[in-house]
């Protein structure tokens, strides 16, 4: 949370164009919401806001895409995260299952 109690999201978004903040802004109400569009200011920007919850805004994920979920799941384990896609493949599951497996 923030200096106000409000819950802080970080919100990436690789694919980001002027014409898609629609999901982010629509949140803006009700939590403060921090918007990256490169994959650069990922690690940085979990620490300059520290987040209660990282939200990965996903059309269509491909291997770096979620290579960059699974790093981040991976350094920053107690950090919930979203994930919004529209591929319902299996292989977003595998993503998930190694990276738990590595803490356990």
């Amino acid at each position: 949370m923030d200096a106000n109690n409000t819950f802080v999201m970080l919100w990436i978004d690789l694919g980001y164009t002027k014409a898609e903040p629609v999901v982010a802004s629509s949140l803006k109400d009700l939590y403060h919401v921090n918007v990256i569009t490169t994959d650069d200011d990922i690690n940085d920007s979990i620490l300059r806001y520290q987040p209660d919850i990282i939200c990965f805004d996903y059309d269509l994920p491909d291997q770096v895409g979620l290579r960059i979920v699974r790093d981040v799941k991976c350094k920053h384990p107690s950090i919930p995260f979203i994930m919004l896609t529209e591929d319902h493949l299996k292989r977003l599951t595998g993503c998930q299952a190694r990276c738990q497996s590595k803490h356990e």
